[in-house]
């Protein structure tokens, strides 16, 4: 028995040392093929790959033995059934591969004769009449004057229709190779990809299929590559995916019918310009020359066909394409369809209850992604989300709907405010007692009372009691809660990459929407015009952005592919469900296929699909658990759940449905708006769950540092991240060959984590892990050295559809606004900042969470790819920002009894790592440092970057922890540290402004780039950026576009802006406002307005115990008027509200530093003084909300009368002075 049992395991030491050196030898084949892939793009690589091809068949020559005595311990074993030869024929496709790529390479320097029979290359060679330059892609179907002569010739000898070809080996001239063309799905680009891909690489006889097969998958991307990504690739597959491919993507019909309908939508050209005639010739000159080249078999009549076709129904259009055959069909085969359609028409007895029979007789968009659609959209065409008949309008029905009851009993009108109704009786002169025509409130014989008031209205008018807010897409209600249907969708970026998505299916919305971040995410191009959209009863739904169009594909098939047209919103919803749905319910779908599997988790929703697509998801099929229980409902992407569920103690977000109405012009942007976004009701936010979790978890070891757990919202399933590791092996494998094509970039990176795994940050990984964070790097190269930073992907989503990110809760936002930090770095005279250096990878995560942060790494390609987990906080997870600023707060309220200064920086004047503080003398300024730098080093953490106005500070740490090592010595470079986006100038103790060198781009797209790039917090800059806003306005309303250039007068006055800027250089701004011991601080502020905007401005006013007084500048706010027609005084109330605004924020801050004695404001409008003395409730709406808000803010402000003349110049709004009068 024991010999027996020695002789097995013998065996089996012998099986697996087989196995082993088999995979040694596939992976050094891999290592090889990988190689010969690069060379396509580097061709310096052919020489590594021909020395790595000579030991190839040693190679061989070991798999072969190995493999043989590998086989005969299975046979021993008797475990035949576990022997597999497709390892065997991969590495001798992968070896075949390699080698035809080195010979493709060699063939063209080889003599190739008339009739001998040379070897082909890959690249045809391209000859051109009048010179050596490179061919490039889309030149090659142009009317290029090239000469594209197929440089190898069959082993046959020539074709039948060749000439023979002598090349003369002393005229011969080494000329660059031909890439391979490549194909993203677009139809437009596929007669030019399918020709050059037949003559370079289908017609070689010399090629086998596999060979052609892997070159076809190289030419693919995006859509393309998808297509035949259900094919095996194998040899015998090859003719398969080019015919799929074909199927698929030559559609000449399609391209034909667009090309024609962009022809005839055509802009009319409205001046004899440069630019007009050239845009007219590129459309037509284009446009007609492809056709040409199409050979279409009768132009003409085609072009009548669609002509006709779009004065026909969609409905009808859609029959007559249903019995088409294939190929171009003539204007004689649509009249003849329209004549049999009259006929089955006039047989079949007329519905007299209907007054059309299309059942498409709403708007709709085109199914396919391209403008030769057979849909005609009329512009302000208003949609609605339920379908509907329309009726004459009765004498005596809704005034509102036009429905056949009383306006009383109207749902719009019963959904608008009181106001909104109250205006609208007024504006349609009706009796406000019974809400009928035709007679006035007092002959009313109404017995209608209002029960609420003794005032003479109908009840309906009664003001509402609770304030405005603002109308959502969702409301809050209680009770049973209904499940909406949610699915994971894959979705086309810009570039024909696929991303997973959470949508919302909603039949009940007529339109599809999509998020602007989203949409932002996935480079979406964006129509430049916004759509008012109203919802539930009328109720207006603010922010649309405009529209995009999308690909939606289910996320484990390639087809079908949706294609339809999205409204952009800020959100679509809050998270969905609103509540996670118990664990007993979700058990009863777990056999099925779900279209989203965390269906009963919260979750954002990214898109939303509408019932333009709705019918075409479904696929008829239902399961049913229970009444009382969702069903789940058959879809191309998989069961969706949909229904009530069993009642639950939560507060539950109830959807309502849309619609909206088009705008071929579109509306200003929120940006021109007059009124203030008012406070927005809180949303439900999981706040208080993130302190549980992170107080119940945190630890802090015995020397100081701290271990904090991540933020999971629900414990995480076994599956819950299935294939993270395949997704981070593939983004490293991409990564790997970016560094590999730079030397510096892959040097910057290997020594960046080469310190993160010597300081422990990271450390070979102890266990399995459940969650692979990739990684990718973000850099800026310069000629000394390249900045990197390497960041991890949390949000990477596993096949599951999850990723880390979306299990994590993000935490309340602890972080200081930038304001109030910089406001309080002004009171100091002696002030410094210096960095907590690498706060993030200071703390620790809790061991039993690292699973969930492991990385692929290896520094070489060569080297062993090895798992390593991360061991801190990490950039690039959600919760980090929290728990980072979380630690500082624990530190500040725990570690600083004895230091209250330092608790102070910590909790009011830290902005991220960075630290901006100071103090009235020099010895408590380094007293502060040192306690600074004391506290934290407890808690592990250490300060290095210090930069301050005071030489002491600086003295008190080595100079490699200052910022710069000439900081203090070299006078003439007069470069500043950055502070928070200002500059600041530590040597004179300034603000200042450094602009890089800026080109006049006079375009709309040039403005919004170079005015994005002033960042000013404080208002510092307020009139210089006030008129860049106001040129912007004038922009928008010119109405042109993005990229045409501006009108001559707009352009002059963007000119002179443009060349004023560089002034902005010599403004020196003081730091310190002048604050000392005992001195009294008043509070003051300026507002005013004119036609174009308002502003105000507020000082701060200081009085020494001597009786002298010093004034700074704290900062400015600027808003333009609204395009609306305002009058100056409400405009002047506007800015009365800004400076209060002002004020309040400003006023809070100061007063955690110093004592403010008083407030004032001042303003040159006698109306709004006026005003402010009255109590608001005996003016309109308008003026009383702005007036109660003044109030409000400032209870305790003194107002004042200021002659316009006296006015600060910064509140100079009414008309433009160069920088350098300002300032």
């Amino acid at each position: 028995m024991m010999t027996e049992r020695a002789d097995i395991e013998r065996v089996n030491r012998v099986k697996r040392k087989a196995l082993l050196k088999c995979n040694n030898c596939f992976n050094r084949v891999k290592a090889i093929h990988a190689i010969a892939l690069r060379c396509v793009e580097n061709a310096e690589l052919y020489a590594q790959l021909s020395v790595l091809l000579d030991d190839v068949d040693d190679i061989c020559n070991v798999f072969k033995a190995e493999n043989e005595t590998y086989i005969d311990c299975l046979v021993d074993l008797e475990l035949e059934s576990e022997y597999s030869e497709d390892p065997i024929i991969e590495m001798y496709e992968l070896i075949s591969f390699s080698k035809a790529v080195l010979n493709n390479h060699e063939y063209p320097r080889r003599v190739m004769s008339v009739h001998g029979g040379s070897q082909r290359s890959l690249h045809s060679t391209v000859i051109n009449t009048h010179n050596t330059q490179p061919v490039a892609d889309d030149d090659v179907c142009g009317p290029a004057r090239n000469v594209i002569v197929d440089a190898y010739a069959d082993n046959s000898g020539p074709s039948e229709n060749s000439a023979p070809i002598t090349v003369d080996r002393s005229k011969s001239v080494r000329l660059p190779e031909i890439p391979l063309p490549s194909f993203h799905g677009d139809i437009f680009k596929w007669l030019s990809f399918r020709d050059r891909f037949v003559a370079m690489v289908d017609q070689r006889q010399n090629l086998t299929d596999i060979e052609k097969f892997y070159y076809l998958t190289g030419c693919l991307k995006g859509i393309a590559l998808d297509a035949i990504g259900g094919i095996p690739v194998a040899g015998d597959n090859y003719q398969l995916a080019w015919s799929t491919l074909k199927s698929r993507f030559d559609r000449p019909r399609l391209v034909a019918a667009s090309l024609i309908e962009n022809l005839l939508t055509a802009p009319k050209a409205s001046t004899e310009t440069l630019v007009d005639l050239n845009k007219f010739l590129m459309i037509f000159d284009e446009g007609v020359a492809v056709l040409e080249t199409m050979k279409l078999p009768n132009l003409g009549d085609f072009i009548l066909f669609i002509l006709a076709s779009r004065c026909l129904p969609q409905y009808s259009v859609k029959l007559f394409e249903a019995q088409l055959s294939t190929g171009f069909p003539s204007v004689k085969e649509l009249l003849t369809f329209v004549k049999s359609r009259i006929n089955v028409l006039e047989c079949v007895p007329r519905d007299n209850s209907q007054k059309c029979t299309n059942p498409s007789a709403t708007k709709s968009f085109p199914s396919n992604g391209f403008k030769g659609g057979f849909t005609h959209t009329k512009r302000f065409q208003k949609t609605s989300l339920v379908a509907h008949t329309t009726a004459p309008k009765l004498p005596g029905s809704c005034l509102v709907c036009s429905g056949s009851h009383s306006v009383i009993n109207c749902r719009k009108f019963l959904g608008w405010s009181a106001d909104v109704r109250h205006k609208w009786v007024r504006d349609h002169k009706m009796c406000f007692r019974c809400i009928r025509s035709g007679h006035w409130a007092q002959d009313c014989k109404s017995p209608t009372p209002c029960d609420q008031c003794p005032r003479r209205h109908h009840p309906l008018l009664h003001p509402d009691d609770t304030p405005d807010v603002r109308t959502s897409l969702v409301g809050q209600g209680s009770g049973n809660s209904v499940l909406l249907g949610t699915t994971l969708v894959h979705i086309l970026d810009c570039g024909g990459v696929l991303h997973t998505v959470r949508a919302l299916v909603d039949s009940a919305s007529q339109i599809s929407a999509i998020t602007s971040d989203c949409s932002s995410r996935l480079g979406l191009r964006m129509t430049r015009w916004t759509t008012p959209v109203s919802g539930l009863a009328g109720a207006p739904v603010p922010n649309v952005k405009g529209r995009v169009n999308c690909h939606v594909q289910p996320r484990f098939a390639v087809e079908p592919i949706f294609k339809f047209e999205a409204w952009v919103f800020p959100s679509i919803t809050v998270e969905m469900p609103g509540h996670p749905i118990s664990r007993h319910i979700v058990e009863k779908y777990k056999n099925l296929a779900l279209a989203d599997p965390l269906f009963a988790v919260p979750d954002k929703i990214d898109l939303l699909l509408g019932a333009d697509i709705f019918a075409r998801i479904l696929d008829g099929k239902r399961v049913s658990v229970g009444d009382s229980f969702p069903v789940a409902f058959g879809s191309v992407f998989g069961w969706i759940i949909i229904g009530p569920v069993p009642q639950v103690n939560h507060s539950t977000n109830i959807s309502c449905p849309i619609s909206l109405i088009t705008s071929v012009e579109g509306l200003m942007d929120k940006f021109w708006q007059i009124e203030e976004p008012e406070t927005a009701p809180e949303d439900f936010t999981h706040d208080g769950q993130s302190e549980t979790i992170f107080r119940d978890n945190f630890r802090r070891h015995e020397n100081g540092r701290f271990s904090v757990p991540l933020l999971f919202r629900l414990p995480v399933t076994e599956d819950a991240f299935r294939g993270s590791y395949e997704v981070a092996l593939k983004r490293f494998n991409s990564l790997e060959r970016k560094l590999s094509a730079d030397n510096r970039l892959r040097e910057a990176y290997i020594k960046f984590m080469t310190e993160y795994l010597t300081l422990g940050h990271m450390s070979p990984a102890k266990s399995l892990g459940t969650y692979f964070i990739p990684h990718h790097a973000v850099y800026k190269s310069f000629e000394v050295e390249t900045k990197l930073r390497v960041v991890f992907d949390a949000s990477a989503q596993s096949f599951s559809g999850t990723s880390l990110n979306q299990y994590l809760l993000s935490g309340p936002k602890l972080q200081r606004d930038v304001i109030d930090v910089l406001t309080l770095f002004r009171l100091s005279r002696y002030a410094f900042t210096t960095d907590i250096t690498k706060m993030y990878r200071q703390i620790e995560v809790i061991p039993g969470h690292r699973c969930f942060q492991h990385i692929l790494w290896r520094p070489s390609p060569t080297e062993e790819l090895k798992v390593f987990e991360l061991n801190t906080v990490t950039y690039g997870v959600n919760c980090s920002p929290f728990l980072a600023l979380r630690v500082l707060k624990h530190i500040a309220e725990n570690d600083c009894h004895d230091f209250p200064a330092v608790r102070e920086s910590l909790l009011f004047s830290t902005y991220v790592d960075d630290i901006c503080v100071g103090a009235d003398s020099v010895e408590a300024a380094v007293a502060l440092q040192n306690d600074l730098r004391t506290v934290l080093s407890r808690a592990g953490m250490s300060l290095k970057k210090w930069a301050s106005n005071s030489e002491a500070v600086l003295d008190n740490v080595s100079f490699d922890e200052r910022v710069t090592k000439s900081l203090t010595f070299n006078h003439s470079e007069d470069v500043g540290i950055k502070v928070l986006g200002l500059n600041w100038s530590h040597r004179d103790d300034t603000f200042q402004y450094l602009m890089q060198s800026v080109d006049l781009i006079t375009s709309k797209r040039g403005m919004l780039s170079l005015i994005a790039r002033i960042f000013d917090p404080l208002g510092l800059l307020s009139p210089v950026i006030f008129y860049a806003k106001y040129i912007m306005q004038q922009v928008w309303q010119s109405n042109v576009d993005w990229d045409d250039p501006l009108p001559p007068e707009l352009s002059e006055l963007w000119r002179k802006f443009v060349v004023d800027l560089p002034a902005l250089q010599q403004l020196k701004i003081s730091r310190f406002v002048g604050t000392q011991v005992g001195s009294q601080c008043y509070v003051c502020g300026f507002c005013d307005a004119s036609e174009r905007g308002y502003a105000a401005v507020v000082y701060l006013k200081i009085i020494d115990e001597f009786g002298q007084s010093v004034v700074s500048l704290l900062g400015a706010k600027s808003k333009l008027a609204p395009l609306k027609a305002t009058t100056i005084p409400r405009l002047e109330l506007c800015a009365a509200v800004l400076l209060a605004r002002w004020l309040a924020r400003l006023t809070l801050t100061l007063k955690r530093r110093v004592h403010v004695v008083d407030i004032y404001a001042w303003s040159d409008s006698t109306t709004v003084l006026n005003w402010l003395k009255v109590p608001h409730e005996n003016f309109k709406i308008f003026v009383s909300n702005r007036i109660y808000k003044i109030k409000t803010l400032l209870p305790k402000c003194h107002w004042n009368y200021i002659p316009s003349a006296k006015k600060p110049r910064r509140l100079c709004i009414a008309r433009y002075f160069s920088i350098g009068a300002h300032y």
